[in-house]
């Protein structure tokens, strides 16, 4: 009855295939962020003179590779870690992480490349980038950092303006950003991107949590404060206006100019503890939430860019489990989502902000990961669900010793088991 066997086999399959398949979206944003800062993920060589670049690309195929595999339908490429570039720029120095060296040119563009291999892939490239952040020296050496500056010409925002630094040197930060607060600073990140915008090929530019440094700001901006804060406004309101500026000018100038590139914004996972800083937008608070937070740590309003509709997604970092008591991963992703939801609708255009949430996959394994995919799917405003991982390496294979699990497999076989289009707009 070996027919009859098969047959049973096959009806059962029938059966089960859409109970497997059936939350798995038509749409679906499926990225991970490839971060380049200290080669966390890429280049793992360096291009030298005796170091052909095409080593760099091999690397960099391979990744390209098994998120395509994974049916990952999007890549956010970290291509100006600090200040720098990964990327041919008329403005800012190469990065020390292709050649070793602050202002070496590697020989190549690494950007327009990734684009290529991106879009052959059937993938989105979304150029990352980190809008103030300077310098960071915490945990490195001083010969390191020495060797990897290069010579003069490869610092010129210390040389020719200085006034544009905060320097801060605290438990949490040792480093310089260029002040949010200073009108120049801010004119200068604008032209940096929007130099981006213009001559690549990019499908979406998406900016992460750096604005204040974490660990705080007391005194370092004071110069400025003197200078440009109005008597109108706290410190802290002046400071998150001062980001909001940014994010407003450069949505604006993407939409003069390529409105097809879409705009998002990564910020830390707590908006806010402040209960006044909700109540303003007509919002509450999650429950039970505490911890570092964007809005009075980093001086940042995410839920303002959603209010003024200037970013096209949000993607906040939501790095903690779905059994924390304080950082709860679902109170969280629902809270997001259904604010974000509700935004939209009292601002009443039409359009549609999306939420992709950031997913740690260097501290889960799939099946984390897995639930906390579940509930993207459950809660995403305007049914547009997305996630991010980070970083690319621990997505592809999970070894941070919780377990021996290659985690895009897993994932790839229960939540991605087919490819799917990126949310329309």
């Amino acid at each position: 009855m070996l027919w009859m066997r098969r047959y049973i086999l096959l009806v059962c399959c029938l059966v089960l295939l859409p109970r497997l398949y059936a939350d798995t979206p038509v749409a679906e944003f499926r990225a991970a962020w490839l971060t380049t800062l200290k080669n966390i993920d890429w280049p793992k060589t360096h291009t030298t003179q005796d170091t052909a670049n095409s080593v760099q690309q091999q690397e960099l195929i391979s990744l390209l590779d098994q998120l395509q595999a994974g049916n990952m339908n999007a890549v956010c490429f970290q291509i100006r870690p600090a200040s720098d570039a990964l990327y041919y720029s008329p403005y800012e120095p190469w990065s020390p992480v292709l050649t070793g060296v602050r202002g070496m040119d590697p020989g190549y563009d690494p950007l327009a490349y990734c684009i290529d291999e991106a879009h052959a892939r059937g993938m989105e490239l979304l150029a990352w980038v980190n809008p103030f952040r300077y310098e960071r020296t915490a945990g490195e050496r001083i010969s390191d950092i020495e060797a990897c500056m290069g010579s003069e010409d490869s610092d010129p925002i210390r040389l020719e303006h200085p006034e544009w630094l905060l320097t801060y040197r605290t438990a949490q930060y040792q480093g310089a950003i260029l002040d949010p607060g200073h009108p120049e600073a801010r004119a200068y990140v604008l032209q940096v991107i929007m130099d981006i915008v213009n001559r690549y090929d990019i499908d979406g530019l998406v900016m992460d949590d750096y604005f204040y440094p974490y660990g705080g700001t007391t005194n370092e901006d004071q110069r400025t404060r003197e200078l440009y804060q109005p008597d109108s406004l706290s410190v802290g309101d002046w400071r998150r206006a001062c980001v909001s500026e940014v994010i407003r000018a450069i949505y604006d100038s993407i939409q003069a100019v390529k409105p097809q590139v879409k705009f998002g914004m990564s910020p830390f996972g707590i908006y806010s503890t402040t209960d006044s800083a909700a109540t303003r937008l007509g919002l509450k608070l999650p429950k039970g939430v505490s911890g570092t937070d964007a809005w009075a740590d980093l001086y940042c309003d995410p839920l303002e860019w959603v209010a003024g509709g200037y970013v096209d997604f949000l993607a906040p970092q939501l790095y903690w489990s779905t059994q924390s008591r304080r950082q709860n991963y679902e109170t969280l992703c629902r809270w997001w989502c259904e604010s974000v939801g509700a935004l939209d609708s009292i601002r009443g255009d039409g359009k549609c902000t999306h939420v992709y949430i950031s997913h740690a996959t260097y501290r889960f394994g799939s099946e984390e990961l897995g639930r906390q995919i579940d509930l993207n799917r459950k809660y995403a405003p305007h049914n547009a669900p997305g996630s991010i991982f980070y970083n690319t390496n621990q997505f592809l294979n999970f070894t941070g010793g919780r377990s021996p699990e290659k985690s895009c497999e897993r994932l790839t076989q229960s939540h991605f088991p087919s490819p799917v289009p990126t949310p329309g707009f």
